[in-house]
């Protein structure tokens, strides 16, 4: 009897030293320091070969986005982004340049059901005032997936310019690329 609490207790250890019973802990992501801009103006322009994406569109994502209500590791409030602004009110400019753009048909495993595959290749820079870089990343990978409607050959970008929704989930994407370092 005594060997079988021995060798109970000596599992219970083994499993509790190995982290079996524990889900990795996650760490928070460090935030970017972004020197005092508050106000950052949002440019986006589309240099890619298609210009499928709407570059309006998508600074309003980007802006919408910031604008959100909390970012970890910032204060609320700290961050206000906008689209157009009076000259000399930004404390920084955020120059977003589409490069390139595309939409991959992608059918399921053992499925009939298929779905686009959306690829966006961003390079984007964050200027101050003072026209120091604050931030630069010349290779940001968005992607995300939409179904395919039956009989179509090709994505549909407009119906993706006018969904906000989906303009949102590349912007979540660009928002966490840019004020987060990964540990």
């Amino acid at each position: 009897m005594l060997k079988k609490k021995l060798l109970t207790l000596a599992c219970a250890v083994g499993i509790l030293s190995f982290g079996a019973c524990f889900a990795p802990i996650e760490r928070p992501p460090i935030a970017r320091p972004l020197a005092g801009a508050r106000m950052i103006l949002v440019t986006v322009t589309n240099a890619s070969p298609s210009h499928s994406l709407d570059s309006a569109a998508f600074a309003s994502a980007i802006v919408l986005q910031l604008n959100g209500d909390y970012h970890e590791g910032f204060q609320r409030g700290s961050i206000k982004a906008v689209s157009e602004a009076p000259p000399g009110d930004a404390d920084a400019t955020l120059n977003v340049i589409i490069l390139s753009e595309g939409a991959r048909k992608y059918r399921e495993f053992l499925s009939s059901a298929s779905s686009w595959n959306i690829s966006i290749k961003v390079s984007a820079t964050l200027v101050g005032r003072d026209g120091r870089v604050i931030w630069s990343d010349g290779n940001i990978a968005l992607s995300d997936r939409y179904p395919a409607q039956s009989g179509s050959s090709s994505f549909n970008w407009e119906a993706l310019n006018q969904n906000m929704v989906g303009m949102l989930t590349f912007a979540y994407q660009f928002e966490r690329r840019m004020l987060y370092i990964r540990p």
